[in-house]
């Protein structure tokens, strides 16, 4: 549209011609350029078609915040605020997040246009990841769902179906997690130890987020770097200062970290360290039997040194040759420079005895572990252990300590003679000694004890539940798990493991991938196991679940809603009818894609379906005409190796049409009375054959049956009842009308208003109608409806090659349908004497009825 100034006044002129003045003042092309259209023009137009991409919208954010899977439910929902550049900022303490857009308002207008269910199929939503630049950067993000703090994109585009067709509208948002604290590493996730101590292994470094009161997650939460004087190392196993750098995930995306770990060395001279030399015989050791760290300002935490990294020997100009009842002294140095030190001289000391004593509980030797059930009332005797020397009963003492459980008695030794459940360590000693000839004898034996809380048989007492009881189904136990990928995420918490009288808590399951790996989750396609422990009930037979997850076949997708005409054979085709289709990701089993053995195409692909509008592919959100279509599934790079595809692809595009599903399995979408047919099959002008659901379209058609659709057409109905005298009056003539037969009414109707005539004293009942015949029906019936009939016969039936073969009775009725393109239509012939089948009745009937739409009388 262009500028003008015959309305609106002086005052719309001067605001015109201001304009132009300001163009040409500053150099723009002058006058005559513009109405040229040469390079460099300045546009008057108004601008049109940018509306919808130009306007603005508030996307909003949805959270699960009571893991129900359900996003967006009241109180669950964003509100993201928006800076002077169009950018969304949104906060959370929780992903994912999935992002929608409700509304976009309308450039330059006060009006908006509101998403919701009654116009979603005209949109397409899509989520991005935006690179540098802000712009969408890899493939949609899988259900709309953010789930690491960033920048992102939401890209609407309108499709067919919208006003605003064509358009794209985007908008930049970020989603601001947590930023990673001022962290601090323990040990072991526990928040009073923080002294890290050399043991000869890498040390469990584990992070806290003081600010949330949480263990942070690796894998989960960060990922950790770790340098050590600069250089890169894989974790913390010897001596120094570690600078850990963690990168956040998830919530903490975005931002990092560092805190450095200082390891220091096992000071062997420490009064919290225990060097222990078990009574010997023979040659004397060479390492210690025991060497351990009590760290009792960090919660008495105990920290065990590899003892190969400990070297004793006995003390200078000492020669251990002869037992004695006096020990004899090691000086205990370190095997492992500046990890294992000692800050002043450290020694121990050691007996070489004659004979080493045994021990025996309840009259059998002492093993090295003991497993009792608590249920069973099963406790541990320390009264029943006995020392010998030799045959000879000699006395001892005994030390119990506890872990894994508090106290519930006044000691440990309390306890376990109680058969309280824990962990109990038994330590006896024999003190060195010699007999009568002067022999030396000693001893000592350290076991433990594990009171279970009870001794289960998994096979026939522990039950795992699969994620899909979880949902409320009918609980079933499984011993196997598999699944297709679709990007969901077991974790061991997808699984319920119970027996009965297990208390929760008691029984832990934990997931590992098919190398043995600890894992915390389990996404992509492999093998993995469900293994299920406990510190407090011994479990037997099969403890692990094993855990499938499948590629997904997309070579064999297809488009699972397609219906054969007749169920049997001919062509496929998708019912319009009764089939909603919309090409969002959340939204694909309306298209009913599925692969393999009728299993749904995964929700975490990108769907977009087209159709085809007169040679040109076009975006549709809904499938709701008829006509060729195809859907194109692609996946994205980074869960590809997730899907088999086609080689060297990653995506796959399946055609299919669509129609209304039509009423007759023999008239198919596509021929070209189907229209015809369906019209009157509509408006009840005709039925199938019986009960077949044919309609038998190249079927010549009898005359009874031709008066019964014109009837039908004049607002008759076929009844089987008593004519009245003046029906039976007009068929009475007729030898061969029964007046109980179906068609008798249109036959006495038809007669009596001139469309039909006999044959002498018969009707022609099954004789079939030829094309001049029908003709000539139909322009009877015209003519009673007051249609006009009157053509230059001879100029139309010349327009025709046989025309001229046309009996004299219909020759103006036939050019009368040859005028109006009843018959004898692009380039066909007119076949006058030839049988009219019931295609051609219907669709020459239906053309006719169509232009005349004054309601018809009988």
């Amino acid at each position: 549209m262009t500028a003008c100034t015959n309305n609106g006044g002086s005052r719309a002129r001067r605001a015109v011609t201001a304009a132009l003045v300001g163009v040409l003042s500053v150099g723009a092309a002058p006058m005559v350029a513009l109405a040229t259209g040469a390079a460099g023009d300045v546009s008057l137009m108004f601008a049109t078609d940018t509306e919808f991409s130009e306007g603005s919208a508030r996307p909003t954010f949805n959270v699960d915040n009571d893991n129900d899977g359900i996003f967006g439910e009241s109180g669950e929902t964003l509100t993201g605020t928006q800076d002077v550049n169009g950018v969304w900022t949104v906060t959370t303490n929780q992903v994912p997040v999935v992002v929608s857009v409700d509304q976009l308002d309308v450039a330059g207008t006060s009006s908006n246009t509101p998403i919701n269910d009654e116009n979603i199929h005209d949109y397409r939503i899509r989520v991005f990841a935006a690179d540098e630049n802000g712009d969408p950067t890899g493939g949609a993000l899988s259900g709309n769902r953010v789930v690491d703090a960033g920048s992102y994109v939401v890209v609407v585009t309108a499709l067919s179906g919208s006003p605003y067709a064509g358009q794209t509208f985007r908008t930049n948002f970020n989603v601001v997690g947590l930023e990673l604290p001022e962290i601090k590493a323990y040990e072991d996730e526990n928040t009073l130890d923080d002294n890290f101590v050399f043991t000869g292994s890498e040390l469990d470094v584990d992070f806290y987020d003081a600010d949330n009161s949480k263990f942070l997650v690796e894998g989960v939460d960060y990922t950790v770097a770790w340098t050590l004087n600069g250089t890169a190392v894989d974790g913390p196993t010897t001596v120094g200062t570690y600078t850990a750098t963690l990168t956040g995930l998830g919530l903490y995306a975005g931002s990092s970290a560092t805190t450095t770990v200082k390891v220091n060395a096992f000071d062997l001279a420490d009064s919290g360290v225990t060097i222990k030399v078990d009574p010997f015989t023979g040659e004397a050791p060479t390492h210690p039997s025991v060497v351990s760290y009590v760290d009792r300002a960090h919660g008495n935490t105990v920290t065990y040194l590899d003892t190969d990294l400990v070297n004793i020997a006995p003390v200078a100009g000492t020669t251990v040759n002869d037992p004695s009842t006096t020990a004899y002294t090691f000086d205990v140095t370190s095997g492992s420079e500046g990890n294992v030190i000692s800050t002043s001289p450290a020694t121990t000391s050691a007996n070489k005895v004659h004979t080493l004593c045994t021990f025996q509980y309840n009259g059998a030797a002492v093993q090295d572990h003991y497993d009792l059930d608590a249920s069973a009332g099963q406790a541990f005797n320390v009264e029943a252990i006995t020392a010998r020397y030799g045959q000879n009963p000699v006395a001892f003492t005994y030390a119990v300590t506890k872990s894994g459980a508090g106290l519930v008695g006044a000691s440990a030794e309390a306890d376990l003679a109680a058969g309280e459940y824990g962990e109990y360590t038994v330590t006896v000693d024999v003190a060195v000694a010699a007999d009568g000839q002067g022999n030396v004898y000693a001893g000592s034996k350290t076991f433990t004890v594990k009171v279970w809380k009870g001794i289960v048989d998994a096979d026939s007492s522990v039950y795992v539940y699969g994620p899909d009881t979880m949902l409320g189904e009918t609980p079933v136990a499984i011993d196997s798990y598999e699944k297709d990928y679709d990007g969901s995420v077991l974790s061991a918490g997808s699984f319920t493991v119970t027996g009965p009288g297990i208390a929760s808590g008691d029984i832990v399951s934990a997931l590992y991938d098919s190398e043995g790996n600890l894992v915390r989750t389990a996404v992509d396609a492999g093998s993995y196991e469900l293994r299920v422990t406990s510190d407090w009930y011994r479990l037997s037979g099969t403890t692990t679940l094993p855990i499938t997850i499948n590629e997904v076949d997309l070579t064999t997708a297809k488009v699972g809603a397609l219906e054969k005409w007749n169920q049997i054979a001919g062509e496929e085709f998708l019912p319009v009818d009764n089939q909603a289709v919309n090409s969002t990701v959340d939204a694909i089993d309306n298209l009913e894609l599925v692969y393999g053995d009728e299993k749904a195409v995964p929700d975490c692909v990108d769907v977009v379906v087209e159709y085809d509008d007169e040679g040109t592919w076009k975006e549709i959100g809904e499938v709701d005409r008829a006509g060729d279509y195809r859907v194109t599934i692609s996946v994205a790079d980074s869960i590809a190796e997730n899907f088999i595809l086609p080689e060297g692809e990653n995506s796959v595009t399946l055609e299919f049409t669509a129609s209304e599903s039509g009423t007759f399995n023999d008239v198919v979408y596509g021929d070209w009375y189907f229209d015809a047919v369906e019209t009157a099959a509509a408006n009840q002008w005709i039925n199938g054959i019986g009960q077949t659901g044919m309609f038998a379209p190249l079927d010549n058609m009898s005359r009874e049956d031709v008066v019964c659709v014109l009837y039908r057409m004049a607002g008759g109905k076929i009844a089987m009842d008593d004519l009245t005298n003046s029906e039976l009056g007009y068929i009475s003539g007729f030898s061969d009308v029964d007046q109980h037969a179906y068609y008798a009414k249109a036959v006495a109707w038809a007669t009596r208003v001139g469309i039909v005539n006999g044959y002498g004293d018969t009707f022609g009942v099954g004789r079939d109608v030829s094309t001049e015949e029908f003709c000539a029906m139909l322009a009877r019936y015209a003519r009673i409806l007051g249609t006009d009939t009157s053509v230059d016969t001879e100029a139309e039936l010349a327009s025709v090659a046989d025309g001229n073969e046309v009996s004299s009775y219909a020759r103006d009725d036939v050019a009368w349908a040859v005028s109006e393109g009843y018959v004898a239509s692009d380039g066909n012939l007119i076949d006058p004497q030839g049988g009219v089948y019931r295609a051609r009745v219907v669709t020459i009937a239906v053309r006719y009825q169509d232009v005349n739409l004054q309601k018809p009388l009988v």
